[in-house]
């Protein structure tokens, strides 16, 4: 019984080291393939920012977990006492990337974003809604009065409440901002600025 135990465990492990491996490798395909616009947007955001995370989590837990008790029974490590200590880690661990995942935002104040409520007062109408080139979507740069536009996903939105200076986090105004935003931010936060145009 035991040794068919430790089987499942070996087998656990691999199988977490082959899906973490290709998991890692689609995060930075797809993270790249944003950027430079050679994948589907819609679906390497998808993978990037909703799958590959889950996967990626799951998959580390079921690599590395078989493999430190099995570390640690082979270096006669293994008691009680790290047992608690080996779950204690993996549940804090878990726990984070929930949290992370689900519920964690930027720490912008509140007072500086519009509220989602605000944001859908504010939209404009479809009838009046702009298509933006790149060109003129650099006008609205938040410089010397202008106000500040980027575009995240083709959508073009008006953060000026937010950019100081035409800049937020090192990212600057007027341009498309998928790829940086998606580095430090949720999705949900989207839904607090209004909504200008689509970017052509």
């Amino acid at each position: 019984m035991k040794n068919n135990f430790q089987w499942w465990l070996v087998k656990i492990d691999r199988l977490g080291a082959w899906v973490l491996l290709a998991t890692v490798i689609l995060f930075f395909a797809t993270s790249y393939g944003m950027e430079k616009g050679f994948f589907d947007q819609k679906t390497a955001r998808w993978l990037h920012t909703d799958f590959l995370p889950i996967v990626g989590a799951i998959a580390f837990i079921m690599h590395t977990g078989p493999a430190v008790r099995m570390a640690l029974m082979r270096n006669k490590l293994w008691n009680k006492i790290t047992s608690v200590i080996f779950f204690a880690i993996y549940i804090f661990l878990a726990a984070g990337f929930v949290w992370a995942e689900f519920f964690y935002q930027s720490n912008v104040p509140d007072s500086a974003i519009p509220s989602a409520k605000q944001n859908q007062t504010q939209n404009i109408s479809e009838s009046d809604a702009m298509i933006f080139t790149a060109q003129e979507l650099a006008r609205y740069d938040g410089k010397n009065g202008n106000p500040a536009y980027i575009a995240v996903n083709g959508t073009v939105y008006d953060v000026s409440s937010l950019y100081i200076n035409g800049t937020h986090k090192g990212c600057s105004a007027g341009k498309d901002a998928t790829a940086e935003f998606y580095q430090d931010h949720s999705k949900q936060i989207l839904t607090r600025y209004p909504i200008m145009g689509t970017l052509k």
